[in-house]
């Protein structure tokens, strides 16, 4: 099956959150045990950007396929 670009995108995407996400908690997690931080105050900030970053992606996929409907 292939997939158009609109119906694609939030996919790609939330692929691409996964892996840079999951590189990014592992670096900053190390350096927050390394530096001595609060490790709860890092997980609830970096669940927030995690979170939002992924609602921000569906979000434009709603617009995109809303869009597709009507032509400007």
């Amino acid at each position: 099956m292939v997939l158009k670009n609109s119906e694609a995108f939030p996919f790609v995407y939330l692929q691409l959150i996964d892996v840079v996400g999951n590189k990014l908690f592992s670096r900053c997690f190390k350096l927050a045990i390394f530096k001595g931080q609060m490790i709860q105050q890092f997980m609830y900030e970096f669940e927030s950007i995690y979170t939002t970053a992924q609602r921000t992606i569906l979000d434009s996929k709603t617009l995109l396929d809303a869009s597709n409907g009507y032509s400007l």
